[in-house]
């Protein structure tokens, strides 16, 4: 019990019974009321799954987060072959339902799936899944799929080709052309490739595969002089270029070496408007070498970007000699 008391004159303490029942009543009346009105927990706020398909992923150091991004709704692939994307969610874990292709000749099937359900906090649930394709003849298709209540829909179209390269040739000399046969069972490709040509100069053109969606934007040429030393020249696709002089001189582990021919090297570039890719080309100082060099900043369907310097005709697509 709790009781009030005051002090009296004369040091003596005296209980006030009275104002100590009004006290108590009242707290006791807090009290009821308190227990007449419901506990409020708190609102969490609501997450709304977000669907990423085809996605690439990169990692973000201030954040310490995985950051996602939806790719092309395009596939080119190559018929008889086997190929796949990703399907990723956030803030959900929903299942891919009602996956169906538009053809019998394109074979569809969820080949991984792993989710994980947080029921306390939505968003650190999510679900990682991939789908796997296969088209058994070339054709144009669709396959449409569902992720938490919304359909998507990827667009394949299968060649008997995904190359870049259909043709090219120097001069009236073919140095590289592929042809395919359409058999039962799958494509049969018949590739010729040449790199000894007759001639000193001439026209240097490339034909790109057209089907699969590639053009091409450039040419860059290394040649060595006589003494062999490199040049580098950027040249549009179709035009004249005189072969090298010389043996191409470069250094290997601080040892200088020498090219077994005279080789010219020819790097192609190129572009992909139905992926967004492409790869392009260009004379540029090599920022770690500080010497002349080829430049290749590669694009890929994410949109991100790579960059790489070559120097004497290194990963060159052509190497072509007299």
């Amino acid at each position: 019990h709790n009781y009030l008391c005051r002090q009296r004159y004369g040091g003596g303490m005296e209980i006030n019974m009275k104002k100590t029942k009004r006290i108590l009543a009242a707290v006791m009346a807090v009290l009821s009321l308190s227990l007449l009105i419901p506990t409020i927990a708190p609102v969490q706020a609501a997450t709304t799954e977000k669907v990423y398909v085809n996605y690439t992923s990169t990692y973000d150091s201030k954040t310490g987060d995985t950051v996602y991004k939806s790719g092309k709704t395009t596939l080119v692939v190559r018929a008889n072959e086997e190929y796949s994307f990703r399907v990723y969610s956030k803030n959900g874990a929903s299942k891919i339902k009602s996956l169906k292709p538009s053809s019998k000749n394109l074979v569809t099937k969820i080949t991984y799936t792993y989710g994980y359900t947080d029921k306390d906090n939505a968003s650190y649930s999510h679900r990682d899944s991939i789908i796997s394709l296969y088209a058994k003849k070339k054709g144009s298709y669709k396959i449409t799929f569902k992720v938490a209540s919304k359909t998507y829909t990827i667009k394949v179209k299968a060649l008997s080709s995904d190359e870049v390269i259909e043709k090219a040739t120097y001069g009236s000399e073919v140095v590289e052309q592929r042809s395919y046969s359409d058999l039962s069972n799958g494509y049969s490709t018949t590739s010729l490739w040449r790199d000894k040509v007759s001639a000193s100069s001439g026209k240097f053109s490339v034909t790109a595969n057209k089907d699969a969606g590639y053009q091409i934007t450039g040419l860059v040429v290394v040649t060595a002089n006589a003494k062999g030393n490199p040049t580098y020249k950027a040249v549009k696709n179709g035009k004249k270029i005189t072969l090298s002089k010389g043996k191409m001189k470069y250094t290997q582990e601080d040892v200088t070496r020498v090219a077994a021919k005279k080789y010219t090297y020819i790097y192609v570039s190129y572009k992909n408007t139905t992926l967004g890719t492409s790869v392009t080309y260009t004379v540029a100082k090599n920022p770690e070498t500080n010497k002349k060099a080829v430049k290749r900043v590669t694009k890929y369907s994410s949109g991100d970007t790579t960059t790489s310097y070559f120097e004497y005709g290194n990963s060159s697509d052509f190497a072509i000699w007299k």
